[in-house]
């Protein structure tokens, strides 16, 4: 029907503008497609699965420190505030943090969340007393 030269030369063609077209799309989409996904962010849940591997009080204490840092203040109608509360008691129940640090924490809190005092207070205070001698 047609001669082979018209076939080669319609398939270099086509092999030809679609590579351009390839090297087109790829340059475009690196300049201005995607984007990097957002980093997760941390959240109470998060930092409660930590809690158990701070076997040592220098681990402890960093823990407090990131607790206080990230989750200082939660309001009183929050959602999570049934899930703070039991982070803190978690974080106060570690054998290598003693009384007077649990303390500190216990004041720390209650000077950043004032409507919560009586719930912070109890919850210390019966997790040192539930505490593993």
């Amino acid at each position: 029907m047609f001669n082979h030269g018209f076939f080669a030369l319609f398939l270099i063609l086509a092999f030809g503008l679609g590579s351009v077209l390839l090297v087109f799309g790829v340059v475009a989409r690196s300049a201005f497609g995607v984007r990097p996904p957002k980093p997760k962010q941390f959240t109470i849940k998060d930092f409660r699965a930590l809690i158990p591997d701070a076997k040592t009080q220098a681990k402890a204490l960093e823990l407090v420190d990131m607790f206080i840092k990230k989750f200082n203040i939660i309001a009183p109608q929050s959602l999570q505030r049934q899930e703070w509360l039991d982070a803190v008691k978690e974080l106060v129940s570690l054998d290598s943090i003693d009384t007077d640090k649990a303390a500190e924490i216990r004041e720390r809190l209650i000077s950043k969340n004032p409507n919560l005092q009586n719930d912070i207070t109890q919850l210390v205070g019966n997790a040192l007393k539930n505490k593993k001698s």
